[in-house]
Parts: C-alpha cells; structure tokens; sequence
C-alpha cells in the first residue's frame, strides 16, 4: 500500500464526548480532558520516561484556531522539580485550571496551577503524597474534576484522592487497591461510571489484562468488579481508549501488533471481547477516536513501525475496518496524542523530541500542518499530550 508522509492521525470526537463535562462540552477520550468554551488554547506535554534518569519538564505551548500552529508559552518549558525513574503521564481539569503529573519514583504527585498565558505555578502543598504509594506512574481525572486516580507502579496498587478547589489532593480511604502487576494507562469512561487500569501481570513485554473497577459518584471510591483481572488481553497491551458513547474500549497490543476491542457492559462494567484481534502494525501503542463528516475513525499509533493505521468505527458493533491508504507514515517512536478543541488539528508527541500537527480529512486521512513538526521543548522523551481551553 501508498504510504503518505502526512504524519499522525488521532483525534477523539470533541462534539461526540460527553456534554456532562463542561456545559455544552466535553471529556477527551484516551485520558484526556478537553473543555470547550471561550477562550485561549494551550498544548501542554510532559517529558520523561519511567526507565530513564531524566530531568522532567511540562511543555507549554499557545494553539492557533486558525492554522494548528504551536508557539511556546513564555517560562515553556516548566521544571517539575524531579528526575530519575517517572512518568509517561499527565491530566488537566475540566475548568483548566490545575495539571497534574505523577513523580514517580520520587513518591508524590505535583499540582500546578495554570495562568491566563499557559504559565505554571505549583500549588501550595505541591507534591502530594498519597497513602504509601512509592512510585506513582499514571494519573487520570474523573469528567467532573473532583477526583484524580494515580497508580503506583512499584507497589501495583491505584489510589483515589479528592481535588479541592484550590488544587490541594487529599486521599480516599486508607490507601490503595491492589493491582496484579504493573499498572500503565488509567482508561474512564466518558461518563465517569467505570475505571480500567490496562496491567503487565509478568513483567515488560507481558501478558497483560484490564482491571475494571466502579466508581462512587458521590465519594469517588472505587470498587474493585468481580474477579479481578478477569479480563486478560494479549501481550504488551499498554494504552487504549473507550469510545465517545461508553459502550466499547479498545486496547493496543504493543507486542502482537494488533487492537482489541470489548464491549462494556452498561450496568456492570464487565468486558467482553468483540471478534478476533485487528491487526495493526508493529509495535501498535495506543489508539484514539476522531468523528469526521459523520464518519467515526480509530486511529493506532504504532511505535515500532513509525506510522498510524486509521480504521472506520461502527459504533453499534464495535467493528473495525482499514481506510485506504494505510498506513500513513510519522515521525519515528509515535508515543501518545490529542486533538484541539475545536476539533479541527490533531498532535502526537514522538520520542524523537517533536510534536507533530496534522489536520483530519473527511475520508480519514491526515494531511500535515504547515510548521510542523514542533520542537517540544522538554529535554527527554515527550510523552503524553493534553489540549485545552483556557
């Protein structure tokens, strides 16, 4: 097949996420928030690495709403105050008003909040440490705000905490729940109802399974569903999403090149595999939903393989199907990605120290923006992406 230098396709549906978020707007899909509204767009990406001694930093970037362009924020890019073993990721609230990045093996999580032209400025109190939780690794908050989930990857656990007002975490119940291995990504739905945290249950490059827990509303604590890990996967399953409306997650198999899709149970949250594994590319790492033209596409970036297959998404099956023209050719080491507000440009940060912009066609297809790809900024391995408004 014709590949296209066009680089990354990703995109969640903006006008499809939840309108239960913010007023009128939205819930990113693949752990990102993405409130809609008046005011200015900033890109916000974490780099370090959980294996590397690196000095971590936030990216802080302005999004042009006309042309996808990034600028650096002035101070871009923001010490964390932290290096040696940490994460892959971050989060943003709904009101974009705090990030939060896990430290890793330095035991806490660090709060900043965000100021009118993208600055950060670390909460009073900032790290947060959480119960005992030795290495917090991923970190996701729930659509309203009110509660971020972080995993511990030394201890296999996950802790709940309530965000106050002011940004300040404060632990839910004793401690944390344990988990069967490594924990990577933390997957929500985009009504807040179910949490799934995907696991290496022997080690890297593992057998891996999605450990589903529900959560309270009302307390954010969570609750462990019935025969945890009852749903195992395929190997290396790292990063996924569920769809817009709630009803499926799919997970990228990093070592069998392929995606896995479960339909999710309403009332239980329990996982059941629909059809046989799609194969994808090598190294297939995370995977995203775009909704173009009426038309709903997912989109897997695959890290080896240094490409993205797009696929058609039936929404009321959970089938996948290739567009034509796959795979579309990116920058080397694809790791994660967003989409800007408005729904209009997507980016993916790659280990090769660049963010790269794209504008979504109708047919699915990815067409690069002017300008890019754009310098990170941060020193080491770009991780996970987050777009918002301000």
């Amino acid at each position: 097949m014709k590949k296209q230098r066009l680089t990354v396709l990703l995109a969640f549906s903006l006008l499809l996420v939840v309108a239960t978020v913010i007023g009128c707007g939205t819930l990113g899909v693949d752990g990102f928030l993405i409130p809609v509204g008046g005011g200015e767009e900033f890109a916000f990406v974490v780099g370090g690495q959980n294996d590397c001694n690196c000095d971590f930093s936030i990216g802080v970037y302005s999004v042009d709403p006309d042309t996808g362009k990034l600028t650096p924020s002035p101070g871009s890019p923001f010490s964390t105050g932290f290096s040696g073993g940490g994460t892959s990721f971050i989060d943003v609230d709904p009101n974009s008003k705090f990030v939060f990045v896990p430290q890793g093996t330095q035991g806490g999580v660090a709060v900043y909040s965000v100021g009118s032209n993208g600055d950060l400025t670390a909460v009073a109190g900032s790290p947060f440490v959480l119960g005992v939780a030795d290495a917090p690794f991923s970190a996701k908050l729930d659509p309203t705000g009110k509660f971020l989930y972080v995993t511990d990857r030394a201890n296999g656990e996950i802790y709940a905490a309530s965000v106050g007002s002011d940004g300040k975490l404060t632990l839910i119940g004793a401690g944390g729940l344990d988990l069967p291995g490594f924990p990577y990504q933390i997957i929500m739905d985009p009504q807040g109802r179910f949490l799934y945290v995907s696991v290496c249950i022997e080690g890297e490059g593992c057998e891996s399974a999605i450990d589903g827990f529900k959560i309270d509303a009302t307390t954010g604590a969570l609750t462990a569903m019935p025969g945890n890990p009852s749903f195992i996967t395929g190997n290396g399953g790292r990063s996924g999403t569920i769809d817009s409306t709630g009803k499926f997650l799919l997970l990228a198999e990093v070592d069998d090149d392929d995606v896995r899709v479960y339909s999710i149970d309403q009332a239980t949250g329990a996982l059941t595999q629909v059809g046989n594994p799609v194969p994808s590319d090598s190294g297939a790492f995370h995977v995203v939903e775009a909704k173009v033209g009426g038309t709903t596409y997912m989109a897997v970036n695959n890290y080896y393989a240094g490409n993205i297959t797009v696929f058609t998404f039936d929404a009321g099956s959970g089938t996948l199907a290739p567009i034509s023209g796959n795979p579309f050719a990116v920058a080397n080491d694809p790791h994660f990605a967003a989409v800007d507000p408005s729904g209009r440009f997507g980016y993916i940060a790659s280990a090769e120290s660049a963010i790269v912009g794209f504008t979504l066609n109708t047919n699915g297809t990815p067409t690069e923006i002017p300008g890019s790809p754009f310098s990170t900024q941060v020193p080491d391995h770009p991780n996970q992406i987050v777009i918002t408004k301000k």
